[in-house]
């Protein structure tokens, strides 16, 4: 009689073990932690697999009475390369800039996300032309990891780190004005220099 009670006993416990863990795994909050731990495996895949290779195209036309009738100035923006030490996407980015003609190109930063990427930046870069020249400024990443490193050298890459440069193409002066991570205090009061001087100067 004894063994006969203790084995319903332990059925009983079991039976009430499993429905505490249905309704612990089935409750609001385990199932928002699944729910949050796909987003951040799905995040990953993304980060690690698709963007990296990924190149994002958008043209962006901008009409202004600064630049002649008739006249256009073509302008081609590149930012964050995050160069690792394996070649990605840099050998498609040197081809398509060279295919889009451009008369400026601007880098605004975030170069690397290993040192081992500093070739393959540089080797994306190098073939790089535009008749009113190639800028760059410095991102987050560039100055809180590799601030030593010598990122634009080698380059055709103009750094601007607080300061403008004029720039003519097809009879059209430009002014490019270039603040790096960290000066953002500094692009209002830029800005307004260059308007107080030159105020009918197209600026970028």
């Amino acid at each position: 009689l004894t063994i006969m009670r203790k084995i319903p006993g332990k059925l009983l416990k079991d039976h009430f073990k499993e429905e505490k863990y249905r309704k612990l795994i089935s409750s609001k909050p385990a199932w928002l932690m699944h729910i949050l731990f796909i987003f951040v495996i799905i995040c990953l895949f993304w980060g690690y697999l698709v963007e990296p290779y990924r190149l994002h195209i958008e043209r962006i036309q901008v009409e202004t009475k600064k630049i002649a009738a008739g006249s256009t100035v073509r302008i081609v923006h590149l930012t964050d390369s995050h160069s690792v030490g394996r070649v990605r996407n840099e050998a498609k980015v040197t081809e398509l800039v060279t295919s889009l003609n451009p008369d400026i190109v601007v880098f605004t930063g975030d170069v690397l996300s290993a040192p081992e990427g500093l070739p393959m930046f540089k080797e994306m870069m190098k073939p790089l032309s535009a008749q009113g020249g190639i800028f760059g400024v410095k991102g987050n990443w560039d100055e809180w990891y590799w601030n030593e490193m010598d990122l634009f050298g080698g380059t055709p890459i103009k750094e601007l780190k607080s300061d403008h440069v004029n720039v003519t193409i097809r009879n059209q002066t430009i002014s490019v004005i270039g603040i790096g991570f960290g000066r953002e205090m500094l692009l209002e009061e830029s800005i307004e220099h260059r308007f107080s001087q030159t105020p009918n100067l197209t600026t970028i």
